[in-house]
């Protein structure tokens, strides 16, 4: 992906909409006449809409002329083509060329913290500033600009903001460059800032902030990547209120590379607490958003809040490797990011903070799961999800977070082995999705995995 984003936003003015150019590079893998997208709430230019090919001469180096209809229920841009030839037996788009569609559009800062949203704070002097944040978790990267909004069509992405130079904008990669644009007489002091190219990530984990945040720095030294730069940033009124997530997520990054023996891929981990966000956290890879609440200490956070904040700050930092790296195919097995990364967070708790002895919180968390979980009516850790609002139902904390967690401690000495997938591997990721699944298959008759596992063995997985 080549995306360019230019919101019209100034730090004292309240924004509405942005423009953006998305361009698509796909390899068409079965002949077909049929292009479908992800699209939701966004207006496409229809004028601007170019698809071109560097490997299917038929289509003449660039091809305008197609219609395209959106799907309002599926949420789909869908443009038909036509062959050249007129023949209705051949197909425009031919297995195992390279294809790139480009086009313009109008997007919207939305109010309800999905997609691109937009959110405020009050400074010192109670003046209203605005700002960009990102949630695009599970299915809401369409709402921001037309992709392939599934996790198991990974790609590559390459982030251009347009903004007024009194605003800074972050996303998942390290700035590359950032220029004055010449805007005479205009409203906006335009700068353009383009960011390095991602590692290969889903669509949800695009992510960016354009704000006026302040950040305090440090730098982990984990064992392989030698060295990631940790911002930990928020609101200029919260800057004193960094340093306890700063030590946390440096910490935490080193021991979790040393724990898993697989390099963290990226040069910077960003921690970026916003007023207003839909769940606690997202692990957006290098760009992780908290909830002020999740991230920010103060001298009157209470000692839960604390231990709540280490918790969440290294789930996040596990997601890395559970649900970054290694990607469930599809929403059906949410649990695998979701139940690994909650056992962690308590688990490597005791590496950053072995004086909590977090392990003896254990048996408090399993009988309150065992009394919600003693029905018939208890769903399964695996479901077959379709629709928007099935997706989203997987991202319940007690069956999806605690369930599985649970299930992973009480079966602990089997699993070790799982992590032993990571030590031991050096020249490709096996999944420990991948070791779980192939044990439950040869020991789908213990009772512990038949229980909390019924309906797991059929899992697929997507790797890069």
């Amino acid at each position: 992906y080549e995306l360019t984003i230019k919101p019209y936003m100034l730090l004292n003015v309240e924004p509405d909409y942005y423009d953006g150019m998305v361009r698509i590079h796909f390899n068409c893998l079965a002949n077909t006449n049929t292009l479908t997208l992800h699209m939701k709430s966004i207006e496409v230019n229809s004028s601007s809409l170019l698809l071109t090919s560097s490997t299917d001469t038929a289509i003449g180096g660039e091809h305008r002329a197609f219609n395209w209809t959106e799907d309002t229920v599926r949420t789909f841009f869908v443009a038909e083509f036509k062959t050249t030839s007129g023949d209705a037996a051949s197909s425009f788009f031919k297995a195992g060329n390279n294809y790139t569609i480009e086009m313009r559009f109008k997007g919207f800062l939305r109010n309800d913290n999905t997609g691109f949203y937009r959110s405020f704070y009050r400074d010192a002097s109670n003046v209203t500033k605005y700002l960009i944040a990102s949630h695009m978790e599970p299915l809401n990267a369409r709402k921001a600009f037309p992709c392939f909004d599934e996790p198991s069509f990974k790609a590559k992405f390459r982030l251009t903001v347009i903004h007024d130079k009194s605003l800074t904008p972050t996303s998942n990669m390290p700035v590359k460059r950032s220029v004055a644009i010449e805007s005479v007489g205009a409203e906006y002091d335009w700068q353009e800032t383009e960011f390095d190219e991602t590692v290969t990530m889903s669509s949800y984990l695009v992510a960016l902030i354009v704000s006026d945040f302040k950040c305090k720095k440090a730098v982990a030294h984990p064992p392989l990547s030698k060295n990631v730069t940790i911002d930990v940033c928020g609101r200029t009124t919260a800057f004193d209120q960094l340093d306890y997530a700063l030590d946390i997520a440096t910490r935490a990054i080193e021991e979790l590379e040393k724990y898993f023996n697989y390099i963290y891929p990226l040069p910077k981990s960003d921690q970026y607490g916003v007023p207003t966000f839909n769940a606690g956290a997202m692990e957006n890879w290098g760009l992780i958003i908290y909830i002020e609440t999740a991230l920010f200490k103060s001298p009157a956070t209470s000692r839960a809040s604390e231990q709540s904040i280490v918790r969440i700050v290294v789930h996040e930092l596990v997601h890395q490797w559970f649900g970054n790296l290694v990607t469930a195919k599809w929403w059906d097995d949410t649990f695998l990011n979701e139940g690994f990364a909650r056992f962690f967070d308590y688990h490597l708790t005791e590496f950053v903070k072995p004086e909590w002895e977090q392990r003896k919180l254990y048996v408090e968390f399993a009988l309150n799961l065992i009394n919600q979980f003693s029905n018939e009516n208890t769903r399964a850790i695996s479901n077959i999800v379709n629709t928007p609002a099935e997706v989203s139902a997987q991202f319940d904390s007690a069956v999806t977070y605690g369930k599985v967690r649970s299930s992973i401690q009480l079966s602990l000495n089997k699993i070790r082995f799982i992590v032993h997938c990571f030590k031991t591997t050096t020249k490709r990721v096996p999944s420990c999705f991948a070791c779980l699944t192939i044990w439950l298959a040869r020991r789908r008759s213990r009772e512990v995995f038949r229980y909390f596992f019924s309906s797991c063995f059929q899992i697929t997985f997507f790797f890069f």
